[in-house]
């Protein structure tokens, strides 16, 4: 919670001026699929949810965070569901009254169904204020919210400008009929009943879908390998026992991130199907093996990384409108975090660390593959994006490691003006309290004269800085008049306020909250600032996902024996191999000692050639499916251990005899 900043009531008929709030300002209603109840007799009474919080509010207060008593649940989808205290506000400030309760009619919403209850009983609390007991009774069902207009758009990849929709969804909407719009609706449901919208759709990437063996927006690019497909060919688990021991993923993933993990399994699923993207592949993983410095530097640093894009996710989720509607705020939730937030920074300098060692082998790499030099050039508008330059407002605004130790940011000196301004202010409350702990020490001849402040389990108290006298000096000295205000006392010692003293203590609270409002609001416009530049960590995690693919494709590609495969584009598909060796087998096997095999299928290229299945298949565990496996491993680079082949683009694949059998 926060500080209220309300005064007293204005309840009545006029219903607009609430008794107290939670933040100082307000985000707007988070109503998305929760149900409004109003006051079965006072029709200024109404039972809402914003900010986290349920809310009994004026009627022009719904949608904000104000009220007479508000319900911390940002879990529950009806009040009865919570298990939290109800707190009212007395006029002054906040109070937990566990004994108010919530009841639906019926005891079937306890349970939080998704159903809201159609009237909810609220009762109970003591000495309340009397715009709060009105607050009391019966509340009848008023509507169930509309979801929310998808506010998706504005700063995401393929949004368009702010408070506009993407423009894959404004082309959803215009389809007659809109049944994707539809789809896509029931989907918003889903993410946000399970608390997921808040997280996703913030990210307003929204993308149209065309199916990859259909025609438009590049789908005949990849080949159409279903999981039907990857089952059979035991691309990522073998039919023995489900494990990866003989399949090929695991013959190809030398992977050092887990996002550069999960981009290879999405090229395995897809594989290029044009001859110049396969080629475009190939020319990557040879300047790699022909540049192992470069390899290993970028290899080594790729090793370190955190999981960054998931972690660019989840800090995604923690700019300013999004911050006020997590499910809790505790301390240890927060401080964990900022602990994520300074590991994405972290991980996000590294990499640019990274792709800066390796600028000297840039050249020479490019000359090689333009595709493996636009991931590392450092050119304005291409290549990999400017990380650092990114990241060079972090580093001025707060010291990383220090935040790391404590727990919490803390603005550098002039990098925050409102913290600033906080901070003058409180050392200069502490000065003045310790110019009148002198002036006492000197009055009363005493040097072990101390300030104490009581300790409570919340680390707030309301009566700090009390005078600490000993029991002789005041026998000695005498009890000055200004200590008329005992506060307490322990054996041999009181404890005292002075009015000077009580000003101080005052004036010391308020700075401290201040201070620490303006640790809070700096906190969220870091979150923001970072979350704004998500398109530039996004594109650098997708640059290392792509190296890391690569690097992985080229370590499996090093061992003796490799070649790379011909690809040509001819009418008639053909796939010839000679003394080939099946990776997968191999693996699988303890000495790893294959008979290699001769594979020809269909004419060659100047019209000989017969389609047999090889010269032998002993050992080498040529079938079907192997030679599916094959092509799907050809298509990313350099291939197996085989001497020469030579191959027409794959075309497809079709059904026979309940097996799956390539064609082309």
């Amino acid at each position: 919670g926060g500080v209220a900043d309300g005064g007293g009531g204005g309840g009545g008929s006029g219903g607009g001026d609430c008794g107290g709030s939670i933040s100082r300002s307000s985000v707007g209603a988070d109503r998305a699929e929760r149900p409004v109840w109003v006051h079965a007799v006072h029709e200024d009474r109404w039972i809402s949810f914003s900010e986290s919080s349920w809310w009994c509010q004026g009627k022009a207060n719904v949608g904000d965070a104000k009220g007479w008593l508000h319900l911390p649940c940002v879990s529950c989808f009806t009040p009865p569901g919570s298990r939290q205290a109800w707190r009212v506000w007395d006029g002054r400030a906040w109070s937990a009254q566990p004994s108010i309760r919530c009841f639906s009619r019926t005891d079937a919403e306890l349970d939080e169904a998704l159903t809201p209850p159609p009237a909810l009983l609220l009762e109970g609390g003591r000495k309340l204020h009397p715009e709060a007991a009105a607050c009391l009774g019966w509340y009848n069902l008023v509507h169930e919210s509309p979801p929310p207009s998808p506010a998706v758009g504005g700063g995401g990849a393929g949004g368009g400008a702010a408070g506009e929709w993407p423009a894959a969804l404004q082309a959803a909407a215009a389809l007659s009929p809109p049944v994707a719009f539809g789809a896509f609706g029931g989907c918003l449901r889903y993410l946000q009943r399970t608390l997921l919208d808040k997280q996703l759709l913030p990210r307003a990437e929204f993308a149209q879908w065309f199916p990859t063996d259909g025609e438009g927006g590049g789908g005949a690019a990849t080949l159409v390998v279903d999981g039907k497909t990857l089952q059979n060919l035991e691309v990522f688990a073998n039919s023995t026992d489900g494990g990866t021991k003989g399949t090929l993923f695991a013959a190809i993933d030398r992977t050092c991130t887990p996002f550069g993990k999960r981009e290879l399994r999405r090229w395995v699923c897809a594989p290029p199907q044009r001859v110049e993207d396969v080629v475009e592949r190939q020319d990557a993983v040879a300047a790699l093996l022909a540049a192992p410095d470069a390899a290993e530097t970028l290899r080594k640093a790729l090793h370190k990384l955190p999981d960054l894009e998931r972690l660019l996710a989840r800090v995604h989720s923690f700019s300013v409108d999004q911050a006020s509607n997590a499910a809790t705020h505790y301390t240890d939730v927060s401080k964990a975090r900022l602990l994520e937030f300074l590991k994405a920074l972290a991980g996000l300098a590294a990499l640019d660390a990274a792709v800066e060692a390796v600028q000297p082998h840039v050249p020479g790499l490019s000359g090689s593959s333009p595709r493996l030099g636009g991931l590392l050039s450092r050119e304005a508008d291409a290549g990999f994006p400017p990380v650092d330059a990114t990241l060079a407002p972090f580093r001025e605004a707060f010291d990383w490691e220090a935040a790391r130790k404590a727990g919490r940011v803390v603005p550098k000196e002039r990098a925050n003006d409102e913290y600033d301004a906080a901070r003058r202010r409180l050392l200069e409350v502490d000065a003045g309290l310790q110019q009148e702990l002198s002036r006492w020490r000197r009055e009363l001849r005493d040097s072990s004269i101390e300030l104490w402040t009581p300790s409570v389990a919340n680390g707030q108290t309301t009566e700090p800085f009390q005078l600490a006298v000993a029991e002789k000096t005041l026998q000695k000295q005498g009890t000055p008049e200004e200590f008329a205000q005992q506060m307490s006392s322990k054996k041999g010692t009181k404890r005292f306020w002075t009015a000077e003293l009580r000003e101080l203590a005052g004036e010391h609270l308020e700075a401290k909250a201040a201070e620490e409002a303006a640790l809070a609001a700096a906190a969220k416009q870091l979150f923001a600032r970072f979350s704004a530049q998500y398109a530039i960590w996004r594109n650098a995690v997708s640059c290392a996902a792509e190296l890391d693919c690569l690097l992985s494709l080229a370590r499996a590609s090093s061992a003796a024996g490799m070649c790379r495969p011909a690809f040509v584009a001819e009418a008639e598909p053909f796939l010839h191999i000679q003394r080939g060796v099946n990776l997968c087998v191999q693996s699988a096997l303890s000495d790893g000692q294959c008979i290699p095999n001769d594979i020809r299928m269909g004419p060659a290229p100047d019209g000989a050639g017969g389609g047999g299945e090889g010269d032998s298949d002993g050992g080498g565990g040529v079938d079907g499916r192997s030679d599916g496996r094959t092509v799907v491993r050809l298509e990313h680079g350099p291939g197996g251990r085989r001497r020469r082949r030579r191959r027409h683009k794959l075309g497809g694949r079709r059904r026979r005899g309940g097996r799956r059998r390539w064609r082309g």
